[in-house]
């Protein structure tokens, strides 16, 4: 999707018949209209526990520091779903060692040597302690358990991996 909702009309039917939902907007096209459109259409459709995918907004823990823009957008998209009094839940996933591995970007990726070894390159201090955990083996394992135990437990809770 770029820019307007390339088929509205898709997005007011993706949630039909759907109890559950996770949902993990990106930044490609408009991250808020479509965030917003997709909360809208998973209330209308009256999903009974909608997991999103949300990051924190750094801005707020201190008045020197900026808010990071990949992860603003998913904080006001989270204060958005809570004004819908939906049933939700959010989820904070720390750092997907995946996408050390897998993406082509110079500051998140890693490089194998000719000796075997692998050279790390990534916007961090070495000694920073990071909350690691794999996309593939973690992720689906947790919002399994969220929505087994559901919203009664789950409402409005930050999950945070650390």
């Amino acid at each position: 999707m770029t820019g307007e909702l390339d088929d509205p009309s898709l997005v007011s039917r993706l949630f039909k018949g759907a109890d559950l939902a996770f949902v993990n907007t990106t930044h490609w096209g408009d991250e808020t209209q479509i965030g917003m459109a997709l909360a809208d259409a998973a209330q209308q459709a009256g999903v009974k526990h909608y997991v999103y995918s949300s990051m924190p907004d750094h801005s707020t823990f201190n008045k020197g520091w900026k808010a990071l823009p990949l992860w603003k957008v998913k904080a006001d998209l989270e204060k958005y779903i809570r004004t819908l009094d939906m049933p939700s839940t959010f989820v904070y996933g720390g750092i997907y060692n995946n996408n050390f591995t897998t993406l082509p970007y110079p500051l998140f990726r890693m490089e194998l040597q000719k000796d075997g070894s692998f050279v790390w390159q990534a916007p961090f201090h070495p000694d920073d302690p990071l909350p690691w955990l794999d996309a593939e083996h973690d992720v689906g394992p947790a919002l399994l358990q969220i929505f087994k135990e559901g919203p009664e437990v789950w409402r409005h809770h930050r999950l945070v991996h650390e």
